[in-house]
């Protein structure tokens, strides 16, 4: 998979530095293409994990917007892990190689809401040739929220988490306790 991921990269941007409190990094792409690998490591006091945010942007829609934990989904802490399109090494290495299409631009924002800069080193976003297709291709998506202290029943019932609208296709979900 890795061999195949880096045949079809052709464009990437190394990312990397501090992030002080409250500020924004960001890096754009022109398209048509994908994003197809992003990876990196991230530190600092704060737990970057859930106090910086990853914002995505596809063709002028923001799409995505999550903690870089749910994203990764290592939310509480990094261990080391390997699945089809994700995983983590023991120190602390995230990757992604979910396809990520777009017809004419994308930007992939990073936002420590944080009281602390964090470090981000040995990251890299790949991108590379995509066919976009009118009426068939779509984009990545993502949404999370920290609720913390939330009952998960309300009124007997399971409390809904997540409310789908429009057409696309759902690869998964994730619930972290």
């Amino acid at each position: 998979l890795s061999q195949q991921i880096e045949t079809a990269v052709s464009d990437t941007k190394q990312i990397g530095g501090s992030i002080a409190a409250g500020a924004r990094a960001s890096w754009s792409f022109t398209g048509p293409a994908a994003i197809r690998d992003l990876s990196l490591k991230i530190s600092g006091e704060d737990n970057p994990l859930r106090t910086v945010r990853v914002r995505m942007t596809f063709d002028g829609e923001e799409t995505v917007d999550l903690s870089l934990g749910q994203l990764f989904g290592v939310c509480y802490g990094v261990s080391g892990f390997t699945q089809a399109h994700l995983s983590a090494t023991s120190d602390g290495k995230l990757r992604l190689t979910r396809v990520m299409p777009f017809r004419d631009s994308a930007t992939v924002e990073f936002v420590n809401e944080g009281s602390q800069p964090v470090l981000v080193s040995e990251g890299t976003i790949g991108c590379g040739a995509y066919a976009w297709r009118e009426g068939s291709s779509m984009h990545f998506g993502g949404y999370g929220v920290d609720e913390k202290g939330v009952a998960l029943f309300a009124n007997g019932y399971f409390r809904p988490w997540v409310r789908l609208k429009g057409s696309g296709v759902l690869l998964g979900n994730h619930l972290s306790v």
